[in-house]
């Protein structure tokens, strides 16, 4: 017998983690007993009564949950229930159901021995601890630890209402007394099914998502199929074990092998529509990928275009630049070859000359023609403008920092800026390297400046 029990509810433990989710152990356990009462006493009422009182409980525990959504709900809408208040009173609820549940999950488990053999009052209790610990072991190591944190989204009030649906139906239908009322009897509940079951009906009730769709329908089949399974499984090994007592023309018999018949198809079916969905998922992710990599690549390529126009733009703004560069320097050697050779001109017009009055006086033009020349007043604006143009924010800062400076101050402050000498700065600004000096000293008293600050250093700065 319990070779036959083992068996039967590993098998169909591996059956309900093939067709669906979380398989339950109690509804394995209860079901390979059943199929070999079934065998041995030809008699169906055993698994009749229990499964009556499965369906039974898993409603009045859906009910229960619900109304207790809603009144917890109620409670919470109460203008007149201070915040703090009702998370303090949830949570003594709380506490007080997670309480009787343990208790309540202590008694129902205890069905277990009842149903298998009488034994002293002492060793039952530490049988019933024993296996409490162990199913509260594979809960937390399946529920918990190996699921997401999406797999129950519920508020305070849903999750209490759960606790206290699933607490009161275990202690419910944990007594014959109280079971015997609905014209049941006491028997192991599967806690895990009853637990998805409340939550289900928590969600529709708020009209909202607390449990995953596709986890609940796989739950469900895993709740089906778990016992079934068990009992055909158990039947038949059986029927291995002793084949004398088996009849094979005997109705139970027939209807085990439909059922087997019936449970096989619907595994392969349920397997084919998890393969499916398992390919259209794989599908639509590999077209999601497909998708995102195609609008990186779109990203790239506008990028690289757009890279493309800017080094297109740099390259074009270079080549103006040097175009205007090499112009410049056309017009400037056109510019001094007229100049010199205007100046040859009249140098040999002076040469030429006999009247020395005559030749004074081309003289007296070369040299005026030599100092307006000389003083580069056009290429001297052309220069500044540049440079302010470069240092457009410096000039701005020097304004605004010290506004009572002069043209030729601001002027000398940007020479001295870009790091010229006091020889450089005298002929770009049409002055003798003495007024340069005196300049330095003004703009030196302008500035604030102390003996032992240094000019240029403050200046850049600025």
């Amino acid at each position: 017998m319990i070779a036959v029990l083992i068996i039967s509810t590993i098998i169909a433990l591996i059956i309900g983690a093939i067709s669906g989710r979380f398989p339950s152990i109690v509804m394995a356990v209860l079901g390979a007993f059943a199929g070999y009462k079934l065998y041995l006493e030809a008699s169906s009422s055993y698994l009749l009564s229990y499964s009556l009182t499965w369906i039974v409980a898993i409603l009045v525990a859906s009910v229960f949950a619900a109304l207790m959504s809603i009144l917890f709900r109620y409670f919470c809408s109460l203008s007149s229930t201070h915040y703090l208040k009702k998370t303090w009173i949830l949570g003594i609820i709380s506490s007080a159901m997670s309480v009787v549940l343990c208790f309540s999950l202590f008694l129902n488990i205890s069905k277990f021995l009842d149903i298998f053999w009488e034994v002293n009052e002492l060793w039952r209790y530490a049988g019933v601890l024993a296996l409490t610990l162990i199913f509260a072991k594979i809960f937390v190591t399946k529920v918990v630890m190996k699921t997401d944190e999406t797999l129950f989204d519920m508020g305070q009030e849903s999750s209490i209402a759960v606790i206290s649906a699933l607490a009161i139906s275990l202690l419910f239908f944990s007594f014959d007394a109280s079971a015997e009322l609905l014209n049941l009897s006491a028997c192991p509940l599967p806690a895990l099914v009853m637990t998805f079951s409340s939550a289900g009906a928590c969600s529709l009730v708020q009209k909202n998502s607390t449990i995953d769709r596709n986890l609940q329908r796989r739950c469900t089949i895993s709740a089906i199929a778990v016992p079934i399974s068990a009992l055909v499984a158990a039947y038949f090994l059986s029927a291995l074990i002793c084949p004398q007592k088996i009849n094979t023309s005997s109705p139970i018999f027939l209807a085990v092998l439909l059922t087997a018949c019936f449970l096989t198809l619907a595994l392969l079916a349920i397997s084919a529509f998890n393969i499916f969905l398992s390919f259209r998922k794989s599908s639509r992710a590999l077209v999601e990928a497909e998708e995102y990599i195609n609008e990186n690549k779109k990203v790239v390529n506008h990028l690289e275009v757009k890279t493309m126009q800017v080094e297109n733009e740099y390259l074009r703004n270079h080549l103006e630049l040097q175009n205007k560069q090499v112009m410049s320097a056309a017009m400037n050697i056109s510019e001094q070859k007229e100049f010199l050779e205007r100046i040859h001109e009249m140098v040999k017009q002076a040469q030429a000359a006999q009247d020395l009055n005559a030749k004074n006086e081309a003289l007296r033009k070369i040299s005026a023609e030599l100092s307006l020349r000389k003083n580069f007043s056009g290429e001297i604006d052309s220069f500044y403008t540049q440079v302010e143009q470069l240092h457009r924010d410096f000039s701005v800062r020097l304004t605004e920092k010290f506004p009572n400076l002069t043209k030729q101050e601001k002027r000398l402050t940007t020479l001295l800026r870009l790091g010229f000498s006091s020889k450089y700065i005298a002929a770009l600004m049409n002055i003798s390297p003495k007024s340069v000096e005196i300049g330095r000293h003004r703009l030196r008293a302008k500035l604030g400046l102390s003996r032992q600050e240094n000019l240029v250093n403050y200046i850049k700065n600025i």
